[in-house]
């Protein structure tokens, strides 16, 4: 398996992990109106918002790491550092 057909299954499990989370997310806020209050309430209208949280927090990274695969266009401070010094040196 090559690192790209790798890098494409591992993106779209993550997607799908997060959906499912959603989804999971949806039915906790459906439950959550079913009871009067109390602790049941607030307990799925808590697990809701933490599965939505971390839904959202894994296809962020999904994307940033999917734009970060080509580290040729990486900017990097050491780079900036050493040209600067090379350009006082002339």
């Amino acid at each position: 398996m090559s690192r790209s057909s790798a890098t494409r299954v591992l993106k779209l499990s993550v997607w799908a992990y997060a959906a499912l989370m959603a989804a999971v997310g949806v039915l906790f806020i459906w439950l959550s109106t079913k009871p009067d209050g109390g602790f049941v309430k607030g307990f799925f209208q808590g697990g809701a918002f933490g599965l939505f949280a971390l839904a959202v927090f894994l296809v962020v990274t999904s994307v940033r790491h999917s734009r970060r695969d080509d580290l040729s266009t990486m900017w990097r401070p050491s780079e900036d550092v050493r040209t600067e010094d090379a350009s006082d040196e002339r």
